[in-house]
Formats: C-alpha cells, sequence, structure tokens
C-alpha cells in the first residue's frame, strides 16, 4: 500500500510540475509525446509507441511514468 500511495503522491507532484512549467514545455516538445518522472521530461516522441519503447529499452517502466501529448499551438483534440 505504501508504495501505491507513494507512486500516487509521485505522479501529483509531477502533473503539478508539468503545469507551472507547461509554456515552456509546449514551445519546446509541441506536437510531442513526453514522458515526466521526477519533475523532469526523460523522453520524448511524435509517436507514443516509440516513446514506451525507448523507455523499456532504458528499463523504464512507463507504466510508472505520466505520459502527455504537447498539443500544437491552435491544435483541438477530439476524442
Amino acid at each position: 500500500m505504501r508504495n501505491e500511495l507513494q507512486l500516487l503522491s509521485d505522479s501529483i507532484e509531477d502533473l503539478k510540475w508539468f503545469q507551472e512549467n507547461s509554456n515552456k514545455i509546449t514551445e519546446k516538445y509541441s506536437g510531442k509525446f513526453i514522458a515526466i518522472k521526477n519533475k523532469s521530461i526523460i523522453s520524448a516522441s511524435l509517436n507514443v509507441n516509440i516513446l514506451i519503447d525507448n523507455l523499456e529499452k532504458t528499463g523504464i517502466d512507463s507504466n510508472l511514468v505520466l505520459i502527455k501529448y504537447i498539443n500544437r499551438k491552435g491544435e483541438i483534440i477530439i476524442f
């Protein structure tokens, strides 16, 4: 239970960091998927599958990082 709570807490902190730095991140990573861990961007790619492969090649479990898509300026995504 402790590990799950720590993972949740870490994810919340990473999301806060992302929101606080979203303008700088958007400028640099527009149109890309990014992986965030410990308040830093550890990988980025135009393709989410490549991003996940890159994480796993370096021994990082993609389930334990925050993955976000950075919209291009003016881009609207409808699900």
